[in-house]
């Protein structure tokens, strides 16, 4: 009889021992699990930008702690160049990126998933043709040497303005140019005709030598920046994208409220002064929600970009730049209806 209540108190005590074993693995996994969920929270949001005055409010938003206030981490990971910035993008060591709407389309043509979830800014004036002062109008381009980078922004803003010209595009001169390369092209008298973006319009539109002859502002809601993501990173992260985009319209309210203070802070980012920033914004309209309702579109209603995708992948289409038509309603994802 002892024998067997020796034995039975040894098995009671072995069991609870591997009760208590199993309990505090269990406890031990859950609170790994938990750490490690907690640091993938954690991992900043990280976004890829390029050199252009109107992605700046992502530093503003940053650097105003907004991003902080929404509860999302933002890493602004800056690129000198936009091919640079779109290969990160491509393999993964960026999650999102500010990119323009034929990139948009390029990528997507090309395999690279990206979906514009924000509207970051769109040009009404920020992209335009300087020519010298006997060109006075559009027709005047015939025969001209025109610099320009053949499938960039540009070429699609020299596109259109030959169009609204009514002249036919060989009738001019292509001189396909590096973007960083075609202001000092225009300078030394090596075209006649130079299509650039802000900042260059601003510096130049004072010039006795040369004027703005077109801007974008001839066709609006077509020259489109915002930021994109993979659907993947749109699935995993839906509710730190949506705390980015809150930040994001905070630094637009911030700089309503505080105008001076938001364009002295652009003007150090661009390595610019001031003055040149107020004349830049006056032709970018900038991604507010009502804008990023009537570019994405609203249930039940699709946007203008749909249609902007449409004539860029035409452009693109028309010159070899890309090998399809991607579909243009999937590009634009309104983050409410994010995936």
């Amino acid at each position: 009889m002892l024998l067997s209540i020796t034995g039975h108190m040894k098995t009671s005590t072995m069991s609870s021992k591997l009760y208590s074993a199993l309990i505090s693995l269990l406890i031990l996994s859950v609170i790994q699990m938990a750490g490690c969920e907690r640091h993938t929270q954690a991992l900043p949001l990280r976004i890829g930008i390029h050199f252009w005055p109107g992605l700046e409010f992502l530093q503003i938003a940053h650097d105003q702690g907004f991003f902080a206030r929404e509860g999302v981490t933002v890493n602004l990971v800056r690129f000198t160049s936009l091919a640079d910035e779109q290969r990160a993008y491509e393999y993964g060591h960026v999650d999102g990126a500010y990119v323009s709407l034929d990139q948009v389309v390029i990528m997507n043509d090309r395999g690279i998933p990206a979906r514009m979830v924000l509207v970051g800014d769109i040009s009404k004036g920020g992209d335009g043709i300087i020519a010298r002062p006997d060109h006075k109008s559009l027709a005047d381009l015939r025969g001209a040497r025109v610099g320009v980078t053949i499938g960039a922004t540009n070429h699609f803003t020299l596109v259109k303005a030959l169009q609204m010209g009514n002249v036919n595009e060989d009738e001019v001169e292509i001189i396909n140019l590096p973007e960083d390369r075609i202001m000092d092209a225009f300078n030394n008298g090596q075209v006649d005709i130079a299509v650039t973006w802000e900042p260059e319009l601003a510096r130049n539109a004072h010039r006795q030598d040369a004027h703005i002859l077109f801007t974008s502002a001839a066709f609006p809601d077509l020259i489109i920046d915002g930021i994109v993501f993979p659907p993947t990173i749109l699935k995993k992260r839906h509710q730190e994208i949506q705390a980015m985009i809150r930040g994001w319209h905070r630094a637009l309210s911030y700089a309503k409220q505080n105008p001076d203070a938001t364009y002295a802070a652009i003007a150090r980012y661009q390595n610019s002064d001031v003055t040149l920033m107020n004349t830049i914004f006056k032709g970018i309209e900038m991604g507010n929600k009502e804008v990023n309702q009537r570019v994405l579109g609203v249930e039940g209603m699709i946007g203008t970009g749909v249609h902007a995708a449409k004539q860029v992948s035409e452009f693109l289409l028309r010159f070899n730049l890309i090998k399809t038509t991607p579909d243009p309603h999937e590009m634009f994802v309104p983050i409410a209806n994010a995936p």
